[in-house]
């Protein structure tokens, strides 16, 4: 099921986007305007890119991205060095189309490195935060829960769980929830979460349930629901959406 608003809503994807698709049509345009001179590999590397921008709106829209970042992110280091080359050829050319294709070229090349720089970036790190801040997100950067760890404690005292889909247990450290008044973020939950009735600090959720975030550092962000409740919530079954 593909979702168009996780593209269309967030801008620095929407921008990005914008930037790529805008190239790729000045590209596109000047390569007809000079089809007798321009080279199949022009031809090829069009197509390409086409192909590699759409996969990538499908992998957002369909909630993927975090599947198929690696896959994408050399796809776009190949065709990144395929349009450095292409540029070459073109833009210093006599002939207007070329100098145009070889213009859109450069716009399409340089989306492709911000992409690279974008999803390249781990969670935590200074590009993923102002992407997040700016309206993105990088994973799609938040990691799916982990199935597969084993439960394990990291504290003997003052600690919460977190459980997931195949019944095993994370222990988190219990953290103490903070007085706030401002609530900066909105989020969307990606799963149903139900809280450890042990640790009256935690929030249960359903699933697609907006919440708001005060601060989004950690594995665990303090919320509040729209019955005012307050607690944490772990950070990877949400989604940032403003």
């Amino acid at each position: 099921m593909y979702e168009s608003r996780l593209l269309f809503n967030q801008p620095v994807y929407l921008g990005i986007f914008t930037m790529a698709l805008g190239g790729w049509v000045t590209a596109f345009v000047g390569a007809l305007l000079e089809s007798g001179t321009v080279s199949y590999r022009t031809w090829l590397f069009i197509a390409l890119t086409f192909a590699v921008l759409a996969a990538t709106a499908l992998a957002i829209m369909s909630r993927a991205l975090n599947y198929y970042r690696v896959v994408l992110i050399s796809f776009y280091s190949v065709m990144f060095a395929c349009l450095v080359f292409s540029i070459d050829e073109h833009i210093y050319r006599q002939e207007t189309g070329r100098q145009v294709c070889g213009a859109g070229f450069i716009f399409v090349a340089f989306s492709l490195a911000v992409l690279i720089i974008v999803f390249g970036s781990s969670d935590g790190s200074y590009v993923a935060t102002q992407v997040q801040h700016w309206g993105g997100d990088v994973g799609m950067h938040h990691h799916l829960p982990d199935h597969s760890m084993v439960a394990k404690t990291l504290a003997t005292s003052g600690s919460h769980t977190m459980s997931v889909a195949n019944s095993q247990v994370i222990r988190i450290p219990s953290m103490p929830l903070i007085p706030a008044t401002t609530y900066a973020y909105k989020a969307r939950a990606k799963y149903m979460y139900e809280a450890n009735p042990d640790d009256p600090n935690e929030l249960s959720f359903e699933k697609d349930e907006i919440l708001e975030i005060f601060e989004i550092k950690g594995k665990w962000w303090q919320a509040r629901k729209q019955d005012d409740s307050v607690g944490i919530v772990p950070s990877n079954y949400l989604e940032i959406i403003n």
